[in-house]
């Protein structure tokens, strides 16, 4: 695999999303979609399958969950409870 494919992994595009959100930053589809020179459908489906990934794990991160925003049109990663199990996985 060379480093062109490698940044357009799904696996790649997946933790790039889950770094950001835990950064604090907002998710925007159209944004990540021209970064990473995919369509809007694919991190709509990137950011589907991060949604289910903290749903299945709340038992060990918390209840942690990328919320939408239709005013900022984007998704941002909020945690309702154990705020401290999410700022360990830092």
């Amino acid at each position: 695999m060379n480093n062109s494919e490698y940044k357009n992994s799904k696996s790649d595009r997946l933790l790039y999303l889950l770094y950001k959100a835990l950064k604090g930053e907002p998710l925007s589809v159209k944004s990540l979609a021209n970064e990473n020179h995919v369509s809007t459908r694919t991190i709509t489906r990137d950011i589907n399958d991060l949604k289910a990934f903290l749903s299945n794990y709340r038992d060990i991160i918390g209840n942690v969950e990328l919320k939408y925003s239709t005013t900022n049109h984007c998704y941002t990663l909020e945690a309702n409870d154990d705020i401290e199990k999410m700022q360990s996985l830092y």
